[in-house]
């Protein structure tokens, strides 16, 4: 058994291991550690100590930044997108991926606020900011380098509160 099949076993027995300098640690639920189990964490005390001052070097070493693929050329579609795609050709402007909901905020609410939550999500996620197109008869991506979605605020603080619930429920 490799050291990592052998950490991956403890692991799975919900026994922790770590290295303190030149000693090997671990906590373990009472009698999970037989004693053929610590017998053998004693006979690869010296490669699981390896194995974890590796191991913590690779998680302290600095990654380089992931950067954004170039979006200036066509970009084809993955398959679940063309599987949207090609559900809608069959039946456009079909509402069934839509999921609707609606949601009762009570007490003041600062719409300036939720507008530039929801605006900052749709930034940083470029799946927001997708659509689709057919450039020589294949769909293709689009990307908006930028999307700001506007907040529409219906006020209805003027109708008797009877009717701002039917009314707010048509919206």
């Amino acid at each position: 058994m490799t050291t990592t099949e052998f950490l991956s076993y403890l692991r799975s027995l919900d026994v922790k291991i770590w290295a303190d300098g030149d000693r090997l640690r671990y906590s373990a639920p009472r009698g999970t550690l037989t004693p053929a189990l610590r017998a053998e964490l004693a006979e690869r005390k010296a490669e699981i100590l390896t194995f974890l001052r590796k191991a913590d070097v690779a998680a302290r070493s600095v990654a380089p930044p992931i950067e954004p693929a170039p979006r200036d050329g066509a970009l084809p579609l993955s398959f679940a997108q063309q599987r949207l795609w090609f559900l809608d050709r069959l039946e456009p402007d079909s509402p069934l991926y839509n999921i609707p909901a609606a949601l009762r905020i009570e007490g003041p609410l600062d719409v300036m606020a939720l507008e530039r939550s929801l605006n900052e999500i749709v930034r940083r996620h470029e799946a927001l900011r997708t659509t689709f197109t057919t450039v020589d008869g294949e769909a293709t991506q689009v990307v908006a380098p930028a999307l700001t979605i506007p907040l529409p605020v219906v006020d209805l603080t003027d109708l008797p509160e009877a009717e701002r619930e039917t009314k707010a429920l048509r919206l």
